[in-house]
């Protein structure tokens, strides 16, 4: 035997010896290989480390994987777990001894879970999802050199992921993610894709569309989403950015996405996108209102197809949206709002809209009632928004906002108010600093109109509370004489007519009805009409200031005609407990027999009065309780003079005469006198009265119910300055002297005592000859009795004060 015989003997005899150990070993060994290449292909890919704990090699091209994971840093240094892979199927496209790197054309991956966590510095393993090209070195292979893939599928799969920067937000879930997805090659590097997700019950998608391996750029043709909405929800198949606004208006409903655009994961930023977003057969809560939607459709078109660089905002068209709240319905459409992300702002133009008003029910749901359903609104209103504001921001201070409105005959009937608001026109709203601004407000309640130049409403505690400041408007009371609620009862009753303008504050409480509300208002006018007293007398012509609270009214300027003359008033009102009051009033040149016929009884002869007046007062006191009547709380003093009057024929005056015995020349005269007024009597201090043929002076008490008790001096030599010219203390002295002196009266008597008791209606006088006159009153009987004097009686009645005050 050869010796090259003996060699391949020997060679043989160890491969029959060798050859079962190899056998035994290569799947091992096979395994091993694998595994390290695996391991190798990730961590060359993906920045990553592939943990595998088993691994079991099926020749020639199959590969198990048990309890895989994906493993890298997290922000502390500590291994974070991304990706656990508890079972993976592979199938090589060739066989994993070849030279390069493992090829796999098949992927099956069983219960995977992935886990992103987003904080503020980003989301955390980021580059784990999108290594740069600079990571990457010229020994790694390419992806498009690992895969030919042609299967891959995914088998009771999750995601989860947790966006720390919104606390409020819960993590978008998507479990029970079951794909099988054959593909389609289109290039070394790219394929093409349609995926049907089924993410019951929280959601499903369809998509379809190419990925490039390589460029790691995901192209989506298209994308259908259906997402069930409900903020109970423990977990969401959203993102944060949109689980917030539906979260705040507690929306429930389906929403539909459809959307197209790019998506290069080395860097997102630089994607670009177009989706369409639909809210259908959804309910939503006002929020903040506590007023619930019944019915909500929205329908929203996001980005521009345009690809994002840094700074530029993102837009959003709102192509439509379509709201109810019980028999309210709400329209709008044509809406842009650009989100900058930059700035963290949003910006709204365009949107224009249409809400009808159906019969409003008296109630709302939990919470409080809307404005429109307080309003009792009908018909319908035209509207136009521009609005901007911090993105995501639910204070209204952060938003500002201009809004034109306007009605389509629409009309109004708050709760209180007997007649409907009618004939509004249009009007703007601005919102800025968390207060809406009203200019140009005008409506028709009956026959008043209403007009709001400007109003500043306070939205900080709205609606439960209204604060309106920088008020000012006029409202035109018609002559019907039927009013707002809001105006108070003491107000209505004096029967306003006439434009009276007003400025300052109201403050009102939702709680409380309209007649309770809190205001603090000038009221002005120049041409506005009243009446006054139970006898309802006309005031017209008023021009007058009025500062008003629900507590006081303070007269500062009241000029007004009444009675054929004029009246000034000035002082102060307490509209609140018995309702004490300080004024000032001045009456001049009043017809008195105009006066008589708004004192008349019903179906009586009006009083007897005639002449025109003058009075002076200052005037205290309160409204009494109950049915006590009004002059039983008053007080004060004054002073007053009649000319030309023809007072003598009134009871009281009359029966004077008629006690003596002057009957003829008694028609028209004079009267003056100084008085105070104190729980129903009048206390005149000093009276005067004159007429050709007699003279009266004195003092006494007047009740307002009708008592008398007064004593008076009556004169009745009305010729007595004929004969003795002009009056001196002398003159009159002389005279005295006379009486005094026992002058016989039966022949004639000049001076007589005259005590007057009984009611107005019906007077008793006893008379008596004076056995005594004060020189003050024989001087004021002088006066009277003199026809060459040239001032009136109320006037010599100041100087006699004053005369009477130098000589103490």
């Amino acid at each position: 035997m050869s010796s090259r015989t003996r060699r391949r003997l020997r060679i043989l005899a160890g491969l029959l010896l060798v050859g079962p150990i190899l056998l035994l070993l290569a799947p091992t060994i096979a395994g091993r290989l694998v595994r390290w290449r695996l391991q190798a292909m990730v961590s060359g890919q993906l920045d990553a480390r592939l943990n595998i704990g088993g691994l079991v090699y099926h020749a020639p091209y199959g590969v198990s994987v048990t309890d895989a994971s994906l493993v890298t840093k997290g922000p502390d240094g500590a291994p974070l777990e991304l990706l656990r892979m508890p079972h993976l199927e592979l199938e090589l496209a060739r066989s994993p001894f070849a030279r390069g790197p493992l090829l796999i054309q098949s992927f099956v991956i069983s219960d995977a879970a992935v886990h992103l966590i987003r904080t503020r510095t980003g989301i955390v393993g980021r580059r784990v999802l999108a290594i740069s090209d600079s990571t990457a070195t010229a020994s790694h292979a390419r992806l498009s050199e690992l895969f030919r893939l042609r299967h891959f599928a995914i088998q009771g799969g999750r995601v989860v992921y947790d966006d720390q920067t919104r606390p409020n937000a819960v993590p978008l879930v998507w479990s029970n993610i079951n794909i099988d997805l054959d593909t389609s090659q289109q290039s070394d590097s790219g394929y093409g894709y349609h995926l049907v997700v089924n993410n019951a019950p929280l959601a499903t998608l369809d998509t379809a569309g190419t990925f490039d391996i390589d460029e790691l750029l995901l192209r989506v043709d298209r994308c259908g989403l259906l997402v069930s909405v409900d903020p109970a929800q423990r977990a969401s198949a959203l993102s944060a950015e949109l689980q917030t606004p539906l979260r705040n208006w507690q929306a429930r409903g389906t929403l539909a996405i459809d959307a197209a655009g790019t998506l290069p994961l080395r860097d997102t930023s630089h994607g670009t996108y177009r989706s369409t977003i639909e809210l259908k057969d959804a309910s939503a809560t006002v929020p903040g209102w506590q007023t619930t939607l019944d019915r909500v459709g929205l329908k929203l078109q996001i980005g521009d197809g345009e690809p994002a660089t840094p700074g530029r905002p993102h837009t959003m068209k709102l192509l439509q949206l379509n709201a109810a709240a019980g028999d309210v319905a709400l329209r709008v459409q044509d809406a842009q709002v650009i989100a900058d992300r930059q700035s963290n702002t949003w910006k709204l133009s365009g949107l224009s809209g249409h809400i009808d008003i159906g019969s409003a029910r008296a109630t709302l749901p939990t919470g409080i009632k809307t404005a429109l359903e307080r309003l009792h609104a009908h018909g319908a209103i035209d509207f136009a928004l521009d609005a901007q504001g911090l993105i995501g921001a639910a204070d209204l201070k952060q938003y500002t906002a201009r809004l034109e409105l306007t009605p389509q005959d629409l009309s109004l009937q708050p709760p209180g108010f007997s007649e409907t608001i009618g004939g509004i026109q249009p009007v703007v709203v601005e919102l800025a600093d968390d207060v809406l601004t009203l200019n140009g407000v005008r409506g028709a309640c009956g026959d008043n109109l209403v007009y709001l130049k400007r109003a500043r409403v306070s939205l900080a505690d709205f609606p439960n509370r209204i604060h309106a400041d920088e008020l000012a408007g006029c409202i035109t009371f018609g002559p019907h004489q039927v009013y707002p609620a809001f105006i108070p009862p003491r107000v209505t009753a004096c029967k306003p007519v006439g434009p009276f303008f007003f400025s300052g504050s109201i403050e009102c409480d939702a709680d409380k009805p309209m007649d309770k509300l809190d205001y603090r208002l000038r009221v002005q006018t120049t041409r506005g009409r009243v009446v006054v007293t139970d006898h309802q007398i006309p005031v017209t012509n008023i021009d007058t200031v009025i500062d008003v609270t629900p507590t006081a009214a303070v007269i500062s300027r009241f000029e007004a005609a009444t009675l054929d003359g004029s009246a000034s008033l000035s002082g102060r009102v307490e509209l609140s407990g018995r309702t004490p009051y300080q004024i000032k009033a001045t009456l001049r040149d009043i017809d008195l027999r105009e006066l008589g016929r708004y004192l008349a009884v019903p179906g009586q002869a009006a009083p007897p009065l005639s002449g025109r007046g003058v009075l002076e007062a200052q005037l205290n006191g309160d409204v009494p309780e109950g049915k006590t009547p009004a002059y039983m709380g008053l007080t004060g003093d004054g002073e007053f003079e009649v000319l030309g009057g023809d007072f003598w024929r009134v009871p009281v005056m009359q029966s004077i005469a008629d006690s003596v015995s002057v009957k003829q020349a008694t028609t028209v005269g004079e009267a003056a006198g100084q008085f105070h007024v104190h729980r129903g009597t009048i206390h005149f201090d000093r009276a005067v009265a004159s007429a050709p043929a007699l003279g009266v002076e004195g003092s006494g008490d007047v009740g307002f119910d009708g008592p008398l008790n007064l004593t008076l001096i009556a004169n009745v030599l009305g010729n007595w300055g004929d004969r003795a010219g002009n009056v001196d203390d002398g003159g009159v002295s002389k005279l005295l002297d006379k009486v005094q002196k026992g002058v016989n009266t039966a022949t004639r008597v000049a001076l007589y005592e005259v005590q007057v008791s009984g009611s107005a209606d019906r007077p008793v006088t006893k008379v008596v000859p004076a056995p005594f006159i004060t020189r003050q009153a024989t001087r004021l009987l002088g006066a009277a009795a003199d026809k060459g004097r040239k001032s009136g009686l109320l006037k010599t009645l100041h100087e006699d004060d004053a005369s009477a005050g130098k000589s103490q």
